[in-house]
C-alpha cells in the first residue's frame, strides 16, 4: 500500500556486466591481428611521407656555382725616365694581344715585335729623348672577354750631341718657285742615314708626294714628284734635338724653316723654233726670240730651275786664248741655270740670230731688255724647260733633279 510521500515506483535494478572473456588463444590472436594491423597502417602512412619528401626534393633545383668571367690582366716595364735607348715589354696574362701601339701625340709610332704567342710586345730601336709616348694595348681573354690597356710616360735625358743642319738652300728669299727642291746640309756626315731621314719633316698647306735622295754623305735633297702647287707655304723641320741618330750619337739643335712657293712661272724653251714662252699660273704671259748653243756647244735639254741672279758676269770658255771660240766678257743680267755654266743672259751681239739661228756656247741668248726683265722676275726654283736641242741635262748638273723620273728618285732615300 502506498502511503503520503513516497514513490510508488521501485528505483531501477543494475544490471552486472557480462563477465570477461577467458584469454584463451583465439582472443590472442585476435588482439595480435588487430596491433599488426595497427603497425601496417602507421607503416604505409609512413612510407607514403618518405616518398612525397624525395619526389617533392628531386623537383626542386640543383643549386651549382658559377666561377665569374676572366679578363685579361696587363703590365709593362716602361717607367718615366727610362732610357731612349732602354728595350721594355708591354706583357698580358689570361689572354692575348690583339693590338699594342706605342706612340706619341703626333702619332709616331715606337717599334716592336709580337711573340708567337701574342702575349708580350717587346720594343725595339730607340726613341726621343725627353718626349711623352702613351703606350695603348688591346687583348681577348680566355673566357673572350676584351679588355684595354693605356699609360703614358716621358723618356729621359741624353746629353745633347753636335749634329746640327748648317744650310737650307733655296731659303731666305720672299718666293721661292714651284719646281724648288729642298737642299739641307750637315755639318759632317751622318751617322746613320736613315735615322737621321726619319728626322725630317716636310709639311706644305697643299696636298703634295716627295722623297728624299742622299747626295753624298753631308747632303739630302727633297723633290716633290710634280712641281708644288704655287701661292702656299711649305715648312721643313729637322727634330734632331735629343734624337737619336745611329752609332752611338745623338743629335744638335733642331732646325725649322719656312719656304714660300710663289706663283706658278714656267719657262719653255724650243731650240728648234728658237722661241722661249713664259707661262705665269698657267697662261702663256709673254714670249721672246731666243739663241742657244751652236754645234759644238749644244745646250743640254732638259728640265733646269732658276739657280741663283748673278747680275754681271765675267764669262771665259774652257778654251786656249789662241782658239777662235775664245772670248772673255761681262755679260750683263745673267740667271744661272746649272753648275756648268749655262745661264740665261743679255746677248746684243746676236739681236739678228735671236729666233732664227743658234750661234751661242750654250747659254739662252735675249736682248738687253729682255733678260733684265727675266732676271728681275723669275725666282730660284722656277722651271725652265729646254727641248729640241739632242744633248741630255744630267740629273746632277746644278738643280736639275727633275731630270731623274720620281721612281729612280725614290731609291736614293735611305728609307727605301
Amino acid at each position: 500500500m502506498a502511503t503520503h510521500g513516497e514513490s510508488d515506483q521501485t528505483p531501477p535494478q543494475t544490471q552486472d556486466p557480462a563477465p570477461a572473456e577467458p584469454d584463451t588463444g583465439r582472443n590472442l590472436n585476435r588482439r595480435r591481428a588487430l596491433t599488426g594491423a595497427a603497425i601496417v597502417g602507421a607503416g604505409v602512412a609512413a612510407g607514403a611521407g618518405i616518398g612525397a619528401f624525395a619526389a617533392a626534393k628531386e623537383s626542386q633545383p640543383t643549386a651549382t656555382y658559377t666561377p665569374p668571367p676572366k679578363y685579361a690582366t696587363f703590365t709593362t716595364t716602361v717607367f718615366d725616365g727610362i732610357h731612349p735607348a732602354e728595350t721594355f715589354t708591354v706583357d698580358v696574362v689570361d689572354g692575348q694581344f690583339d693590338s699594342v701601339t706605342v706612340a706619341d701625340a703626333d702619332g709616331n709610332e715606337v717599334d716592336g715585335d709580337l711573340d708567337d704567342g701574342a702575349t708580350q710586345w717587346k720594343s725595339k730601336g730607340v726613341m726621343l729623348a725627353e718626349h711623352e709616348y702613351t703606350v695603348t694595348a688591346k687583348a681577348t681573354s680566355v673566357d673572350d672577354k676584351a679588355g684595354e690597356f693605356t699609360q703614358a710616360f716621358t723618356t729621359g735625358s741624353v746629353d745633347t750631341g753636335d749634329f746640327t743642319v748648317v744650310d737650307v738652300t733655296p731659303t731666305g728669299d720672299d718666293f721661292v718657285g714651284v719646281g724648288a727642291p729642298i737642299i739641307v746640309d750637315f755639318n759632317k756626315p751622318a751617322p746613320d742615314k736613315k735615322a737621321v731621314e726619319k728626322l725630317l719633316r716636310v709639311e706644305s698647306e697643299h696636298e703634295h708626294k716627295g722623297a728624299w735622295r742622299w747626295i753624298g754623305e753631308t747632303r739630302a735633297v727633297y723633290r716633290t714628284e710634280e712641281y708644288w702647287k704655287p701661292h702656299q707655304k711649305v715648312t721643313f723641320t729637322a727634330d734632331l734635338k735629343s734624337a737619336y741618330i745611329g752609332n752611338d750619337e745623338w743629335g744638335g739643335e733642331s732646325y725649322t724653316v719656312d719656304l714660300k712657293i710663289g706663283r706658278e712661272f714656267i719657262t719653255k724653251t724650243d731650240l728648234a723654233t728658237h722661241q722661249m714662252d713664259i707661262f705665269i699660273d698657267g697662261a702663256l704671259d709673254r714670249s721672246y726670240p731666243t739663241s742657244g748653243g751652236k754645234e759644238g756647244f749644244l745646250t743640254p735639254e732638259g728640265v733646269y730651275l732658276v739657280m741663283v741672279h748673278e747680275g754681271t758676269v765675267r764669262m771665259i770658255p774652257d778654251l786656249p786664248e789662241d782658239h777662235p771660240e775664245y772670248y772673255d766678257l761681262d755679260v750683263e743680267w745673267s740667271t744661272r741655270m746649272n753648275w756648268s755654266g749655262i745661264y740665261v743672259h743679255a746677248a746684243p751681239w746676236s739681236e739678228s740670230d735671236q729666233g732664227k739661228r743658234n750661234v751661242s756656247h750654250g747659254c739662252l741668248n735675249l736682248m738687253p731688255d729682255r733678260a733684265k726683265w727675266f732676271h728681275e722676275n723669275s725666282r730660284r726654283g722656277d722651271p725652265i724647260e729646254v727641248v729640241n736641242t739632242g744633248r741630255p741635262l744630267p740629273w746632277d748638273d746644278g738643280w736639275s733633279f727633275w731630270q731623274m723620273d720620281f721612281d729612280s728618285w725614290k731609291e736614293g732615300s735611305a728609307l727605301v
